[in-house]
């Protein structure tokens, strides 16, 4: 319609050439090309232009050779579609050759620089920063292209997820290396949205245990990050749990006393609660008596021991006859920092009883414990 009724309106604006990169793409024969829509000014073959790059600063370079599709209907052999022409004015599609284009930033910008290059290589810089929020931790985004990457930060502002880093490009061993040091372990993520990786990334995602998500859809990524964070959750509570000092209460058994010191060895009773190795224990007047050492079943060394259970263990610094005795009944120390955290989980009614117990011992020396 355009060209049929206004034809006569219809003018070329004489100026030095702007486009968009659309894509970067490696052509045997050539090396790497960038096929662009000129849709300002006209542009040559043998212009210096600057152009968006991955790596921040604008690439500078001459244009060698602009190559024009033909026409369906004039396509005869595949490996003939383009003209080579010395010159194209707006608005046009043009594949572009030149030297240094490995990093040209498919989204990005073009512009025709013979002149006043310092300016125009800082509007170029400026035009192709990606203007988005960044939050003080969060996951690490790498995509192929500007818009894709728009895309996805919309769609990761709707799901309420923080990015802390986002670029064009590869994702790189800096870049897991920056997630591995996040607090939060949901947040030592990376985002490849059709971007891929370099070739060390994939040991230094091992070693750092830094997770990284690759597709094509952006739906997907996200659903599969969310799916992720389910199982992590559940991980990272079960580990939050072995690490949480846990209410526990034992009770020596008699004819049980297998070492005396260094360190003492006795058979207990676990009355209610769970203990562990490295829990300090102490009396029901409140003295710390030892820390637990080991726990052993038999010929069986265990990592805990639950209520009901009866096992052998050792306590370092306590000797039978001093600190402790048979048929004492011994607490874990729970310390005041964990005995707050224990109001986040889900206490049995033993459990309960022996940190309000523990609670109560703790009380006669300072009102405020635990609260």
């Amino acid at each position: 319609l355009a060209q049929k009724f206004l034809e006569t309106e219809l003018k070329t604006e004489d100026c030095p050439a702007e486009g968009t990169v659309l894509e970067v793409k490696e052509e045997k024969g050539i090396g790497t090309v960038i096929d662009t829509i000129v849709y300002k000014g006209t542009l040559n073959v043998g212009d210096q232009i600057l152009v968006s790059s991955t790596k921040g600063d604008p690439i500078q370079t001459k244009v060698r050779a602009l190559l024009r599709p033909r026409p369906l209907d004039e396509i005869r052999d595949p490996t003939q579609r383009f003209d080579t022409v010395k010159t194209v004015s707006a608005a046009a599609g043009i594949r572009l050759v030149g030297q240094d284009l490995e990093n040209a930033m498919a989204g990005g910008i073009l512009r025709v620089a013979n002149e006043d290059v310092d300016t125009i290589r800082e509007e170029v810089r400026k035009e192709s920063e990606l203007k988005v929020e960044l939050a003080d931790e969060g996951i690490v985004v790498r995509g192929d292209a500007i818009g894709s990457l728009e895309a996805l930060v919309f769609e990761a502002k709707s799901a309420e997820l923080p990015i802390r880093k986002i670029g064009i490009g590869k994702v790189t061993r800096k870049d897991v290396m920056e997630a591995s040091n996040f607090e939060n372990p949901l947040h030592r993520v990376i985002f490849s949205f059709n971007a891929g990786a370099n070739p060390d990334v994939e040991a230094e995602l091992a070693s750092t245990g830094v997770t990284m998500f690759s597709n094509q859809v952006i739906y997907r990524l996200l659903d599969e990050y969310k799916a992720w964070c389910e199982v992590k959750k559940r991980e990272v509570e079960a580990e939050k749990r072995l690490e949480t000092v846990f209410p526990g209460k034992v009770k020596i058994l008699r004819d049980h006393v297998f070492r005396v010191s260094k360190p003492a060895i006795v058979g207990v009773r676990v009355l209610a609660g769970r203990v562990r190795p490295g829990q300090m224990l102490m009396r029901l007047d409140g003295h710390q008596v030892g820390r637990i050492k080991s726990i052993r079943s038999g010929e069986n060394t265990q990592t805990e021991a639950i209520a009901g259970s009866e096992v052998a263990i050792a306590i370092d610094d306590a000797t039978v006859g001093r600190q402790i005795d048979v048929e004492d009944i011994l607490l874990v120390d729970i310390p005041e920092s964990h005995a707050r955290d224990l109001s986040n989980y889900k206490l049995t009614i033993d459990e309960r009883e022996v940190l309000e117990q523990v609670a109560e011992i703790k009380r006669k020396e300072k009102p405020f414990w635990g609260r």
